[in-house]
């Protein structure tokens, strides 16, 4: 039984020996791959920095470097996520800031800082975006605003709801 126990062991540890080995090669063909995928794009970035050629030209051939890298990525699967002009989904986009737009409803994204990335169902970056909160409070809703949040506004207690007959701030001092 001892020597049983003994080449069931040898016999795991062979077995994870062989999975780890066989994951780093499938790890290193991967990597080689998308190398040699990334090689004429390297070769044309080369390429236009080594050329005396005009602005223009110049310009021409880092959106052709651009176009080749998209084409890459969109060839395993990694696709740009929508952002400009669709409702903000949190799963998806990042805000980092918020304006106000009479034109744009609140919640709609206005601008992109930064392009998202999705492959497949999973996010490999979140799009940085800037989303809109609506028009602007009108003049007459500013004024009745108390300037310390958590104070009552300075326009007077209002009328208290029918039944209670008492101010619904008082209820919450003695609670």
């Amino acid at each position: 039984m001892e020597d049983k126990l003994k080449r069931a062991l040898a016999d795991m540890a062979n077995m994870r020996r062989r999975q780890a080995e066989d994951r780093r090669r499938i790890e290193e063909g991967a990597m080689e791959k998308i190398c040699h995928e990334f090689l004429p794009i390297l070769d044309s970035f080369e390429m236009a920095l080594a050329s005396d050629s005009d602005a223009e030209a110049l310009y021409k051939g880092l959106r052709m470097v651009h176009g080749m890298m998209e084409d890459l990525l969109g060839r395993h699967g990694v696709l740009p996520i929508p952002a400009e002009g669709k409702a903000f989904d949190p799963r998806i986009h990042e805000a980092v800031s918020m304006v106000e737009s009479e034109e744009i409803p609140a919640g709609t994204i206005v601008s992109v800082q930064q392009k998202g990335f999705i492959r497949g169902e999973r996010v490999l970056r979140p799009a940085r975006v800037v989303v809109s909160n609506g028009p602007p409070p009108k003049e007459e809703d500013s004024s009745r605003c108390s300037e310390n949040p958590g104070e009552p506004d300075s326009s007077g207690p209002e009328p208290a709801a029918e039944g209670g007959g008492e101010d619904p701030s008082e209820k919450d001092r003695e609670a």
